[in-house]
């Protein structure tokens, strides 16, 4: 800056001078963006205060001297070049740290962006949910075709060994039969069917009763 620190301690206060030594290093390079737009605020409002008072004095003296261009005081002209560079110099370093955050975070989501996994192709994941759905519904048998077969032939000799064992199927059991000619020739249905019509008799004359 212009003006050095002895400099600058002859033309302030305290609250101002320590304004001043905020502007310069190493304080300077350690303040975060909210303390640099805290002081950048600050100097702008001493700077127009000072600009305002520069301007009163040059009206007074011009007044009472009634000639223009008088020149002003030197302190306030000073005073106010003085904290028009602090407050530039406060206004350059917000800019500088807010573009190096900027910075860091689209380097830290480029950084992010690199790392996620990737998305398998939807070929692939095609394939592997066909591969998956292949066996579904498909309840294994307790039996096969060649036993049903076999079992077909051994209770039919005219089963064809060429046949197919669908049509083996649909052959007539034998055993079934046999066991319905025995029935019928032993009158036994006829027998049930006799005595089912005696306990219907019997049953309406105890309800007329």
């Amino acid at each position: 800056m212009k003006y050095n620190r002895n400099q600058a301690k002859a033309l302030t206060n305290a609250k101002e001078l320590e304004l001043y030594d905020m502007a310069r290093p190493p304080r300077l390079n350690k303040l975060t963006v909210k303390e640099l737009k805290n002081l950048v605020k600050r100097s702008r409002t001493l700077r127009d205060k000072l600009t305002d008072v520069k301007r009163s004095q040059v009206r007074a003296k011009q007044a009472g001297a009634k000639a223009r261009g008088a020149a002003p005081a030197d302190r306030s002209k000073e005073k106010a070049e003085l904290f028009a560079e602090v407050h530039e110099v406060f206004v350059a370093r917000l800019a500088k740290v807010e573009a190096a955050e900027a910075k860091a975070k689209e380097k830290e989501k480029a950084a992010a962006k690199k790392a996620a996994p990737k998305k398998p192709l939807a070929s692939a994941s095609k394939g592997r949910g066909t591969g998956s759905r292949a066996g579904v519904g498909k309840i294994p048998s307790g039996r096969s075709d060649k036993a049903t077969f076999a079992s077909k032939a051994a209770a039919h000799p005219e089963v064809d060994e060429n046949q197919s064992p669908q049509a083996a199927a649909r052959l007539e059991d034998p055993t079934a039969k046999v066991e319905g000619a025995r029935i019928a020739r032993s009158g036994i249905t006829r027998q049930r069917g006799h005595l089912s019509g005696v306990n219907k008799r019997r049953q309406g004359k105890r309800d007329s009763k």
